[in-house]
C-alpha cells in the first residue's frame, strides 16, 4: 500500500476543532483528481474547515500538493477501496479525475460522491466538452457538479454555473472561464452540504 498519513495533517480539524463547526460540516472527505483544479478545490475545502482524509492523485501536481499538505495519498482505485474499508468517509469529490470509480468504492461513503464536469450536463457529457461547444459555435456553456452513479456523467446535477462564450474564445480562454465558474460552483456545493441541502 502506498498511502501516507500523519497525526498532524495541515489544515485538518483536530478533534476539539469540530465543536467550532456546525453539525453538518464535512467530517471526512476524499479527493480524487489531478492538476491545479483538484488542488484549488481541495484547498477551498480545507479553508472551509473540512477534513480531507485521503487523496487519490492522477498526476504529480496533485500528488506533490497532497504530500506538502500532509494528506494521506493512495495511488490506485484499489488502494482507495482498501482505505475506505478501514477509514469512515462522508464524501468523495472527483475533480479532473482520470479514474473510473466503481460502485463498490463510491458506494462506501456515508453521505455521497460528487464529480466536477467542465460542460453543461446532460448536453455535453464526456471528454473535450469545451472544444465540442466551440465547434458547435455555442454562445454559452456551463460547468456542472453532479452526483456520481454507475455510469459516466449521468448522476443528478446538483450545481450548474453558466459560462458565456464570446466569438473570440478559444479552448484555453474558455477553460479559464470554466475554472473560475468551478470555484464558485464548489463554494455553493460546500455551502449546500454544510446546510444539509444536498
Amino acid at each position: 500500500m502506498a498511502y501516507r498519513s500523519s497525526s498532524a495533517r495541515a489544515g485538518a480539524c483536530e478533534p476539539g476543532d469540530r465543536d467550532r463547526y456546525p453539525a453538518r460540516s464535512i467530517s471526512s472527505g476524499v479527493f480524487v483528481g489531478s492538476g491545479t483544479l483538484a488542488v484549488s478545490r481541495a484547498q477551498l475545502a480545507i479553508e472551509r474547515g473540512h477534513f480531507i482524509g485521503a487523496a487519490l492523485c492522477g498526476d504529480a501536481i496533485f500528488a506533490d500538493w497532497a504530500a506538502r499538505a500532509n494528506i494521506s495519498c493512495v495511488a490506485t482505485v484499489e488502494e482507495l477501496s482498501t482505505f475506505l474499508n478501514t477509514e469512515p468517509v462522508d464524501w468523495i469529490f472527483s475533480v479532473a479525475n482520470p479514474f473510473i470509480l466503481p460502485v463498490d468504492v463510491f458506494g462506501r461513503v456515508r453521505q455521497g460522491a460528487f464529480n466536477y464536469h467542465d460542460g453543461p450536463l446532460p448536453r455535453y457529457a464526456g471528454t473535450h466538452a469545451r472544444s465540442w461547444a466551440l465547434v458547435a459555435q455555442e454562445t454559452e456553456h456551463a460547468i456542472t457538479w453532479h452526483r456520481i452513479d454507475d455510469r459516466v456523467d449521468t448522476g443528478d446535477v446538483v450545481v450548474q454555473r453558466q459560462v458565456l462564450i464570446s466569438p473570440t474564445d478559444t479552448a484555453l480562454s474558455l477553460n479559464l472561464k470554466c475554472f473560475e465558474a468551478a470555484v464558485e460552483g464548489f463554494r455553493e456545493l460546500l455551502t449546500d452540504l454544510k446546510s444539509g441541502k444536498r
